[in-house]
């Protein structure tokens, strides 16, 4: 009996190791920094989207302000502004070939804007 069970246990760990492909995940992350502006201009969220792996801007990514038709895309250097009037939010930041960020707490105060560094991770997957 305990060699079935060992011969078995063997087999299994000889099928995981010969798996075809693996994942490796790296997680985003974000800075937030709030500013005071002007009275009577609106609120605005700006700042950079990078990759996580190697802190590049990312060019085209995509912020979107959930239950909203409000966002925007990133340009050649990462750089956004979004004009916005103060509340709370949930803002979602995508890019092809990257894991989704969601911030969903973004507290916009009257006469307050804020700067938001995004580092975007990814999720690879690599063939042997």
């Amino acid at each position: 009996m305990k060699k079935n069970q060992i011969l078995f246990i063997i087999t299994i760990i000889l099928i995981c190791y010969s798996c075809n492909s693996y994942k490796e995940v790296i997680k985003g992350s974000y800075k937030v920094n709030a500013f005071s502006i002007a009275e009577g201009e609106d609120a605005i969220i700006f700042g950079t989207v990078k990759s996580k792996e190697d802190n590049k801007p990312i060019p085209n990514a995509a912020i979107s302000i959930a239950d909203s038709n409000i966002g925007a895309i990133t340009s050649g250097q990462g750089m956004f502004s979004i004009p916005i009037t103060p509340g709370q939010y949930h803002l979602i930041f995508n890019a092809v070939g990257y894991d989704d960020l969601h911030i969903r707490k973004a507290v916009i105060e009257k006469g307050r804007s804020l700067e938001i560094t995004v580092r975007l991770g990814t999720t690879k997957v690599y063939q042997k």
